[in-house]
């Protein structure tokens, strides 16, 4: 991703994901990867640039002389009733959890924790 390229806040990274929902955007979505890169990859006020390498085995990876190795990941804080689950016996106490534009949110970089 280039600077030319823009971020899309309200993107929903579950859309990208093959095999969503067992698969974990976090991990799976094609898109949120990258804007990770983009967005953490930083001069630090020390003039050291943090500069992110997308291609190991690991989801991000910082390794230099002047930092140190680093090893970034994606998890989203997503907060959802405790009955939401089916192994769960208070599901009858909840309504159904729609996929309305709330919950799409959840899933954007543009969410708040």
């Amino acid at each position: 991703m280039d600077a030319q390229e823009r971020i899309l806040v309200n993107f929903d990274f579950r859309s990208d994901t093959s095999g969503y929902p067992k698969r974990d955007p976090d991990a799976c979505s094609r898109t949120l990867r990258p804007y990770h890169k983009y967005l953490w990859s930083k001069p630090l006020p020390n003039g050291v640039v943090f500069d992110l390498d997308d291609t190991t085995r690991h989801y991000l990876h910082h390794k230099s002389e002047a930092l140190g190795e680093f090893f970034l990941a994606s998890s989203a804080v997503i907060p959802s009733p405790p009955c939401h689950t089916p192994e769960t016996d208070l599901c009858f106490l909840c309504p159904p959890l729609d996929d309305g534009p709330s919950r799409r949110s959840e899933s954007s970089l543009g969410r708040g924790m």
